[in-house]
């Protein structure tokens, strides 16, 4: 298991440029993926009443296909100052299969697979994301790393209601050491970009809001 630290900040389309022109992320190497993801739910919507998140992942970088796919576990996440904390089991798994025996917790291991044969798509996440290794040099914390990723794309919830919402978000998620780290790098951005505004939702979030809109 792995717990998830990060800071999610919101960012007008208009201001990627600007992003991409900070002067500290111009020194550092950027990488670009697509990223598409299926929300996965029950009829009688039992995860999102729980704020338990299951996702499958595929991640394409340029024109390889053959990324495989990753079924994600997130636990209801706790926020602080901006600073949301989740548990995440995250495995390879065939998108024709749904095995939770890789996650730890003995109990939502047992529910999950109990729900497993209800399961189904509810909303697809997708977006690109670039992304920069950011290191705690510059803000005093050296012993710290952080990627921040910018990700551009779209929710899509439901068949039926087929409702498509668009979003542009920072995120600023911890590697190692200490989470201060991600505060120190927020602060300077948005110095440098007043228009980032703190997002205390997550996509997860937002698709279900989308959903039951």
């Amino acid at each position: 298991m792995a717990v998830e630290i990060e800071l999610k900040l919101t960012l007008p389309v208009r201001a990627i440029p600007r992003l991409r022109q900070y002067a500290p992320l111009r020194e550092i190497p950027s990488r670009r993926q697509w990223v598409g993801n299926s929300y996965l739910d029950t009829p009688d919507m039992a995860l999102w009443k729980e704020r338990i998140g299951v996702r499958r992942r595929q991640i394409k970088r340029g024109a390889d296909t053959d990324e495989p796919w990753l079924l994600t576990v997130k636990s209801q996440g706790i926020v602080t100052d901006g600073i949301s904390r989740r548990s995440e089991w995250e495995f390879p798994m065939p998108p024709d299969r749904l095995d939770f025996s890789g996650v730890e917790d003995a109990a939502m291991r047992e529910w999950l697979t109990r729900l497993a044969p209800q399961l189904r798509p509810v909303f697809c996440v997708n977006f690109v994301r670039q992304s920069w290794h950011l290191s705690g040099r510059e803000v005093g914390l050296a012993a710290s790393q952080a990627e921040l990723a910018l990700d551009f794309g779209y929710i899509r919830a439901g068949v039926e209601k087929a409702g498509r919402e668009a979003f542009c978000e920072v995120e600023l998620e911890l590697l190692e050491g200490d989470e201060a780290l991600l505060a120190r790098w927020g602060e300077r951005l948005c110095l440098e970009l007043p228009e980032l505004r703190p997002q205390a939702m997550s996509k997860a979030g937002r698709g279900y809001a989308l959903l039951l809109r």
